[in-house]
């Protein structure tokens, strides 16, 4: 019986697919509102509950209270089964209610929307605190669930032309612009390079990558070297996001904190000679400290949504929507591996199901940051008509994502990067479609002045 109710369950998945690839359409609406499918949920819950109690008697509930019973109670294949239902249909319940605050008052664009939903289907708390720390922050204060939210505008808040930010005609001067713009993190990210640079000398010179006992070097030099990247790629698109003045000061206040705290901490603790986030030798104190470190992730993340959302907009780059395109699909890429990145965290490494390694689509999916908006920044110097660039920026933007899917479909099954399946397939041809792509906007840009960014 519990297991046909745990099939059962899982037609719910359908209720998922609604919110997640059919926000705006009235039938999704008008399930969202009903709560017909966690309703549903219920029902199978009561009913399994009902059996538990039959079966064991209602004093299994004197094991609630503590780690041991509960234990015992979930070695059970009945109790675990309808816990687990109990879980599904709270998760339902929390997607909702994201999803009709969030179509009521548009905190975050629906694209976001889609992906907050994606980890509260997976991790159902950790995409609840994603939302509710992104709403805080957009209303500055909190705001009862389900009134209006009238979101503050600051009044120097204006539409950021890329002519006006990019003046060079050229990808690598282009992007030293805007480094030079925004000094602050182009800083903090050449210290990322640095201390990975010193990390390497030294275990060049000491002959071994480990500090005894767990204090792995290799790992500190490659976290330096992608948050330095990461925080350089940050840097180019701080200016363009249109915030205001002071927008940009409180944003770049959280974004340095957050990165200087990962940088020491990835490094003291991997020169003591610690996992910084799952030792098993440390003390109480370094315990909690890794802790923090998940936490730092978790407002990392918050900043990117917070800065990408901007691009969601039709009036940030508005003599530019090549740019502003491939900035869309750029982000989704980059929110896919930041979800990557919290699914290792929860397995305390980068492999899965054995053999599934998901550190490719977590660099992957970061480096779509780079890759797409490229395409873009090439066919903007061009003489394509408008319509021409936005269909090659859409092709390299779908091609990257298909990449990124690829490689996350072999990890969750288990195959190695060369195994040649249909996710191997799917990879394959969405990186042939960016690299197609790639290829044209370079030959279209031998030609000028540019006309696709009108």
């Amino acid at each position: 019986m519990y297991r046909t109710l745990f099939s059962l369950a899982g037609l719910a998945i359908f209720g998922w697919i609604l919110l997640i690839f059919l926000p705006t359409w009235k039938v999704t609406r008008r399930i969202a509102d009903s709560a017909l499918f966690p309703a549903y949920i219920a029902l199978l819950y009561v009913a399994g509950v009902v059996a538990v109690f039959r079966e064991l008697g209602p004093g299994i509930m004197g094991d609630f209270g503590s780690a041991d019973g509960v234990l015992r109670l979930l070695q059970l294949e009945s109790v675990a089964l309808v816990a687990w239902i109990h879980i599904l249909a709270f998760d339902q319940v929390v997607a909702h209610l994201i999803y009709r605050d969030n179509m009521k008052n548009r905190f975050v664009p629906l694209p976001i929307q889609s992906v907050i939903l994606v980890i509260t289907l997976m991790l159902g708390p950790l995409g609840f605190l994603v939302y509710w720390l992104i709403r805080v922050v957009r209303v500055r204060g909190l705001v009862a669930w389900g009134e209006r939210a009238d979101l503050p505008l600051d009044p120097d808040e204006r539409p950021v032309r890329f002519s006006e930010v990019v003046t060079e005609r050229s990808v690598i001067k282009a992007a030293l612009g805007l480094l030079r713009r925004e000094r602050t993190l182009t800083l903090v990210a050449l210290g990322g390079f640095l201390l990975a640079g010193i990390a390497a000398l030294f275990a060049l010179v000491h002959g071994d990558w480990l500090i005894e006992p767990e204090g792995r070097l290799s790992e500190a030099v490659r976290f330096d070297l992608a948050l330095g990247i990461y925080n350089l790629t940050l840097a180019m698109l701080l200016p363009l996001a249109g915030m205001s003045a002071s927008g940009q000061r409180r944003w770049r206040r959280w974004a340095v904190g957050l990165t200087l705290y990962a940088y020491a901490l990835e490094n003291i603790q991997a020169w003591r000679g610690l996992d910084p986030r799952f030792s098993n030798v440390a003390g109480p104190i370094d315990q909690i400290l890794g802790g923090v470190f998940f936490l730092q992730a978790i407002g990392i993340l918050i900043l990117f949504v917070i800065l990408t959302s901007r691009f969601f907009r039709d009036d940030v780059l508005p003599d530019h929507a090549p740019l502003r395109s491939a900035l869309r699909y750029a982000a989704l890429a980059a929110n896919l591996a930041f979800f990557v990145g919290i699914l290792m965290s929860g397995l305390g490494g980068r492999v899965i199901n054995d053999t599934g390694d998901l550190m490719m689509i977590h660099a992957a999916g970061f480096h779509g940051l780079q890759a797409v908006p490229l395409v873009a920044l090439l066919l903007g110097w061009s003489r394509l008509p408008l319509n021409t660039a936005l269909r090659w920026v859409r092709l390299a933007g779908v091609g990257w994502l298909l990449f990124c899917f690829g490689l996350l479909l072999q990890a969750l099954t288990g195959a190695q990067l060369t195994t040649r399946d249909s996710a191997f397939g799917l990879g394959v041809a969405g990186l042939g479609a960016w690299v197609i792509a790639l290829i044209y906007a370079w030959w279209a840009r031998r030609s000028a002045p540019a006309v696709a960014t009108a």
